[in-house]
């Protein structure tokens, strides 16, 4: 793939979510008023924050279901 297609491919990445959001937002806002949005929003950062410190043990633990039983090997 050439650089300028790359480009463009992350351009699209970076730009359709704030698209989504400019289109979402006020519709959580009108359903759910702006107490309720903040706490929905309270919510979702500290998610993404506690995913931050996920520190890869999600994909240890699909890793080490994903083998048989090894007894005395781990």
């Amino acid at each position: 793939m050439s650089i300028a297609k790359n480009t463009l491919i992350n351009l699209v990445g970076q730009i359709a979510p704030l698209a989504i959001a400019l289109v979402t937002v006020p519709t959580y806002l009108s359903v759910l008023g702006e107490a309720r949005y903040g706490v929905l929003v309270l919510v979702w950062l500290i998610t993404g924050f506690l995913l931050l410190f996920d520190f890869g043990l999600g994909q240890a633990r699909s890793s080490w279901a994903t083998y048989p039983d090894m007894s005395g090997v781990m």
